[in-house]
């Protein structure tokens, strides 16, 4: 499990959907303050945390992971350097 990865696809998803750390963060009843240093690769995302992330943004916690790439929904495209 690569921490860079799992940042860049947190970022990923919430910007791909026009979220603020805010918005992101209401939805999956949290903080702006967490979500920021998960991204900033402060800290890690708890178990919890990534469950919450993927339910609420309609993907797998196996994707956030970086475990399976092929569960990226057809219509978008990921580039993790974004």
């Amino acid at each position: 499990m690569n921490e860079a990865t799992i940042a860049a696809r947190i970022r990923y998803l919430r910007k791909s959907h026009d979220y603020t750390l805010d918005d992101m963060a209401y939805f999956i009843d949290s903080t702006r303050y967490i979500l920021s240093s998960v991204e900033k690769q402060k800290n890690s995302p708890t178990i919890r945390l990534i469950l919450q992330i993927a339910d609420a943004m309609n993907t797998t916690p196996e994707w956030i992971l970086g475990i399976d790439n092929a569960l990226i929904p057809p219509e978008q495209s990921y580039d993790e350097n974004n």
